[in-house]
């Protein structure tokens, strides 16, 4: 897979003109671009992945979460999945037991990135961690020792881009019983609880008042109402509908209305992250989606009240 994704990259990135970011993989020289300064690549990884899980056991039934933790090095970095100009967000592909569901990956919040040229991307630094939540099916009878692995693809970018990956990997302890606290992983439940908080909560869970609208038109905006709020900021998912042209914030006291130009068709989802700073200084991320997903449409199952959190 990775021969694919690094012909895509090049061609994509090289399309795109004199400013484009040179791609190179791990091992071999860098493609020079004019007026970029290309460096050579160290040894080793500019990027080192791990696998955290919250449970050491499982039963059948349970929604788990884990974590794919990036320790990007300084000053370089990766792609988190939004409508950019140059760069792709990492891939995952997961190898799971027979019958186990894993769903869609919870990103943290980015932060913009203007290369030469003035391309816009949405960047990840420094230790992002992405969540997925898994699910084990109700019919499971356990096994001597259930292995989840990922292949992980990413390209990481400074004046240039390299294309790197790994695997990861974890191994359960064989059970069909939950055994509360005893099959917890605390380093591990501990983190994965600490990035739950960094990433998008649902908007009907945030404890902000927030307004969201369409307004039509000849070319739709996104409105977005926030009371109390010092700043606001909406990142376009490339799940859904890209922004087109400058965003807008208003300010009244202290309430913010933010207006985003949308694009793409009227019939695609409005998909993103939403980052409000409060008055008093805190920071949310809010996840926003019209029309809303359950769980079920997004993870392709349901978390259920009853199920273990780290």
């Amino acid at each position: 897979m990775m021969h694919h994704f690094l012909a895509a990259l090049a061609f994509g990135l090289l399309a795109i003109g004199s400013h484009a970011q040179a791609v190179a993989s791990v091992g071999a020289p860098p493609v020079e671009q004019p007026g970029i300064a290309v460096e050579p690549l160290d040894e080793g990884p500019l990027v080192e992945a791990s696998l955290l899980v919250d449970h050491a056991a499982v039963a059948p039934g349970q929604v788990f979460w884990v974590a794919v933790a990036f320790d990007i090095r300084s000053d370089w970095h990766i792609y988190w999945p939004g409508h950019n100009d140059s760069g792709m967000a990492p891939l995952f592909d997961w190898r799971l037991p027979e019958g186990w569901k894993i769903g869609q990956p919870r990103w943290p919040a980015p932060t913009p990135y203007i290369s030469e040229g003035g391309l816009v991307d949405l960047v990840l630094e420094d230790t992002p961690i992405v969540l997925f939540p898994v699910k084990v099916p109700d019919t499971w009878t356990g096994s001597a020792r259930p292995t989840i692995a990922c292949d992980i693809e990413w390209l990481v970018c400074k004046t240039m881009c390299i294309a790197e990956s790994q695997r990861v990997q974890y191994s359960f302890e064989a059970t069909n019983q939950i055994e509360p606290g005893a099959r917890l992983r605390p380093l591990d439940a501990a983190v994965i609880k600490k990035a739950r908080r960094l990433t998008p909560v649902p908007l009907h869970e945030s404890n902000r008042r927030i307004n969201v609208s369409i307004i039509g038109g000849d070319r739709e905006t996104l409105e977005i109402g926030v009371i109390n709020a010092k700043s606001v900021v909406f990142y376009a998912s490339e799940e859904g509908r890209p922004t087109t042209g400058h965003t807008l914030t208003r300010a009244s006291k202290d309430n913010l209305l933010h207006t985003v130009p949308l694009g793409g068709d009227q019939e695609t989802p409005i998909i993103g992250s939403l980052v409000v700073q409060g008055t008093d200084d805190t920071t949310q991320v809010i996840a926003i989606e019209i029309p809303l997903r359950s769980e079920k449409e997004r993870d392709g199952f349901s978390h259920t009240k009853s199920d273990p959190k780290p």
